[in-house]
């Protein structure tokens, strides 16, 4: 009953800044992060245009799951831009990990984040986080992947390109 508890607690806690940016659809910030060869810079979410950002990390099994997902969204919605933040602090592991989730990542831009910033300027609490944004402007913020969230991100995907 105390960890019952002290989980809904700490949801209570996280949750309602990653809410809000959901809803109030503030822009997404830039994000410090490194290009695959590990040089730093600073990456403006897609003013133009309809985007997924995810954040994902070698270990992280929900997020071996979603990617395959979001790069067949790509391929249905070719105007959806996708853009895959690794957390890893270890390059090469992430690296084994794409190749094997995502072989051909061709219109995918792949950022490093092994600092871990990214989660903290994007407030969200945990692994994978998934933000449909239009525009820069976060639409939908999903942390962790499911029948449901999959089905969600698709929903905010078309509906975004249906309003367009």
């Amino acid at each position: 009953m105390r960890c019952r508890f002290l989980a809904t607690a700490c949801l209570l806690v996280i949750a309602p800044p990653v809410l809000a940016l959901a809803r109030a659809a503030d822009a997404l910030p830039a994000l410090q992060v490194e290009d695959l060869s590990g040089q730093p810079l600073s990456y403006d979410p897609p003013q133009s245009a309809l985007a997924i950002l995810q954040t994902w990390a070698s270990w992280c099994a929900p997020c071996h799951e979603a990617i395959p997902f979001l790069r067949e969204l790509q391929r249905q919605f070719p105007r959806l831009q996708l853009v895959l933040i690794n957390v890893d602090t270890e390059r090469p592991k992430a690296l084994a990990a794409l190749k094997e989730i995502a072989p051909n990542p061709d219109g995918v831009t792949l950022l490093f984040d092994p600092s871990g910033q990214v989660l903290q300027r994007l407030r969200v609490p945990g692994m994978p986080a998934t933000i449909v944004a239009i525009r820069g402007k976060a639409q939908l913020i999903e942390v962790g992947f499911n029948d449901q969230v999959r089905e969600r991100i698709r929903a905010a995907v078309e509906q975004a390109l249906s309003a367009r």
